[in-house]
């Protein structure tokens, strides 16, 4: 390092210090290498060194310190989890901000003070966020005034130096303290108050539920097109032998209203116990082992086959299993996530087949219809079943009578559905308008087309008019292929279907909507940009996994085996480039005769005010004599230069008159003035 460089001003290295201190407060005070990167930053004011110029020291130097975050950092991450990145990324992510943010009070600023200031500024906002990125709540939420203060100063001084003045640091004392207060306030404030706040957000919530955006709502309600139907994104990567593509997400019971319930956000989600999640393989049944991997963050529910009877959740930091409303099963898990189901053959009662329904209350849930419905669609459930004898034979015929009777449309518009008992046109208009959308869609003519969830809840509505318990089921569709045992589900592939109970069996998968409405039919063309997309994403999780389940020695390495590299191919380059030939002319010295007529004539120009000047030739001194001096003196210039360097004789005789006629040329001009 070397001396040079003014330091950055004081409110950029007080954001710098605070940054590092929110850091090592939501580490749990395990990362002393934020403490020492304060120390580093305290010593630029003292020690008043910096780094050289050339970019590849700075690059060596953070690479070590680098080095040093990643050994130090324990495996499984100070402080607590985060619900999408392992928390030893996200400090590995955070001292890295604070090591782009130390190095800069080394750098030298000859050019551009501000960019060190810049760079200090971003390195810090980044540290910040890799902070609130965990639920180590530590002292952060009352540094945070502090922090927005002291950006603010920061960001003033981008402009130019503020002006040290003892007003200046009492506005700047005075503000810190407030921010400090206030944020103290805050977060008493919030502590003290946290279970009303949370009451109001879940009222808020309950009153406008959410619609999910990756294959499931937390109330599925019937309209115009399918609310869970969306992009070409992906959602899972199962691998496998895959027996059955419905990917159960989770059931619903009752009907209002248009609506299936009871909403997600409702239910009671239990623990889970790794026992409860394995349940014996029946005696002469066959199983699979699929591996699933969740590709998007933002929805927790598992899905799996319904026939699944054995499910290993992995590496979860927290579950929840709404048992007794048949689903779903919801985890907590950074990201990428990886999960392992077994299903079954066809018709085994696995996990989601629970509750069994072995009593008249039991199934009494599974029967509910609204109150103006049965009088509606009884008729016409008891003539579609009118051969059937057993669950078995009215599950069969519901199906093939929907499959063969109702077209799929992505939109369903079926006008009103006019009662033929009103008594006026107007009553007719009135109560067509209100009627249900499953009344509209099972009983105007001509039929109309519809998606998915009108026949799903068209099967479960009928069967229920004849004795059959059902639940309306929402999930995934898995058809698409990737390679050998793989298959990619993304959000266009939502479905719904339902489940009925039959005697002897179980619950049982029934799929009513036509084929042509199965997602695999309704595919669109994956774009360009989305395959380059999805392959950046596979490798960033690949790196994501690596990260998480790498040694630190190993960490270590990958990181200075680049630094190794270009500093090897720095010096390669330097030894490679040509040897600069440094030309040295070593000048004779005169003979003595010549040397002491030189000494005579620099002492002249010296008597006439023109001081020895090595770097400039006696020609050009010339000038400055008196006219009567110069013609001699030119005389004298050139016999000496053809005697020195051009290898004639020196004529002293004539050398010595010029010099002589010099000097009383030179004598006259003073004497006159």
């Amino acid at each position: 390092m070397k001396p040079s460089s003014p330091p950055l001003p004081i409110p950029v290295a007080l954001f710098a210090l605070v940054c590092l201190l929110a850091l090592f407060l939501t580490s749990g005070g395990t990362l002393w290498l934020a403490a020492a990167l304060g120390v580093l930053v305290l010593a630029s004011y003292v020690l008043n060194l910096r780094l050289p110029t050339a970019w590849l020291p700075s690059l060596l130097f953070g690479g070590i310190l680098l080095a040093l975050a990643i050994l130090s950092t324990p495996q499984d991450g100070p402080g607590s989890p985060s619900t999408v990145i392992p928390p030893r990324p996200i400090f590995l992510f955070g001292q890295a901000a604070a090591i782009l943010m130390t190095l800069q009070f080394y750098r030298p600023t000859p050019k551009d003070p501000t960019r060190p200031r810049l760079f200090t500024l971003l390195g810090g906002v980044l540290l910040l966020i890799a902070a609130s990125s965990t639920f180590e709540e530590g002292r952060l939420g009352q540094l945070i005034p502090i922090l927005v203060v002291l950006l603010g100063i920061s960001l003033r001084t981008l402009r130019g130096r503020l002006t040290p003045h003892r007003l200046t640091f009492v506005v700047l004392g005075s503000a810190l303290l407030g921010s400090l207060g206030v944020g103290w306030l805050s977060v008493k404030g919030i502590r003290d108050n946290r279970e009303k706040i949370t009451e109001w957000g879940n009222r808020l919530m309950s009153e406008h539920p959410p619609l999910e955006q990756l294959g499931m709502s937390q109330q599925p309600t019937l309209g115009n097109t399918f609310g869970a139907r969306g992009s070409n994104a992906r959602v899972l990567r199962l691998e496998g032998a895959l027996r059955s593509p419905h990917l159960r997400g989770a059931a619903f019971d009752t009907y209002s209203e248009n609506r299936w319930g009871p909403p997600l956000n409702s239910r009671t989600y239990d623990s889970i116990e790794a026992p409860q999640l394995n349940l014996p393989l029946p005696l002469g049944m066959t199983s699979h082992s699929v591996s699933a991997t969740r590709l998007q963050s933002g929805n927790p529910v598992v899905f799996f086959p319904l026939e699944t009877f054995s499910l290993e959740l992995g590496d979860v930091e927290q579950t929840g299993w709404a048992r007794d409303d048949s689903g779903p099963i919801r985890v907590r898990a950074a990201q990428p996530y990886t999960y392992a189901y077994r299903e079954s053959t066809e018709g085994a009662q696995g996990l989601m087949a629970l509750p069994g329904l072995r009593s008249a209350a039991e199934k009494e849930r599974y029967l509910q219809l609204p109150e103006n419905l049965p009088k509606l669609l009884v008729p016409l459930a008891k003539k579609i079943t009118k051969d059937a004898a057993t669950p078995a034979q009215k599950v069969d015929a519901v199906t093939r009578y929907l499959l063969k009777n109702y077209p799929y449309s992505l939109t369903f518009d079926a006008g009103f559905l006019f009662p033929k008992d009103a008594s006026n046109n107007m009553q007719r208009f009135v109560e067509g308008k209100r009627s249900d959308f499953i009344a509209r869609f099972l009983l105007s003519e001509p039929k109309a087309g519809a998606h998915c969830e009108f026949f799903a809840s068209g099967a479960a509505l009928l069967l229920r008019c004849v004795g059959v318990p059902t639940r309306y089921v929402t999930g995934y569709f898995a058809h698409e292929q990737e390679g050998p045992d793989t298959l990619l589900v993304r959000q266009r592939d939502a479905h719904a279907w339902c489940e009925a109970w039959v005697e002897g069996k179980g619950w049982i998968t029934v799929e009513a909507t036509p084929p042509t409405g199965w997602p695999e039919q309704n595919k669109t063309p994956l774009e360009p940009w989305r395959r380059a997309w999805e392959w950046l994403e596979d490798r960033w999780l690949g790196l994501l996994s690596w990260l998480a389940e790498a040694e630190p020695t190993q960490l270590a390495l990958a990181l200075l085996l680049p630094f190794g590299a270009i500093g090897l191919g720095a010096l390669w380059q330097y030894r490679k480039r040509p040897s600069r030939v440094v030309l040295t002319i070593t000048t004779l010295a005169p003979p003595p005769e010549l040397a002491t007529l030189a000494k005579r004539f620099e002492a002249a120009l010296h008597k006439n005010n023109l001081p020895p000047a090595p770097s400039q030739p006696w020609s050009e001194q010339l000038a400055a004599l008196p006219e009567a001096a110069q013609p001699a003196a030119r005389q004298f210039v050139i016999l000496y230069q053809k005697a020195r360097f051009g290898g004639e004789s020196a004529n002293r005789n004539t050398l010595e008159q010029a010099l002589q006629t010099i000097e009383e040329a030179l004598t006259k001009h003073h004497a006159s003035r």
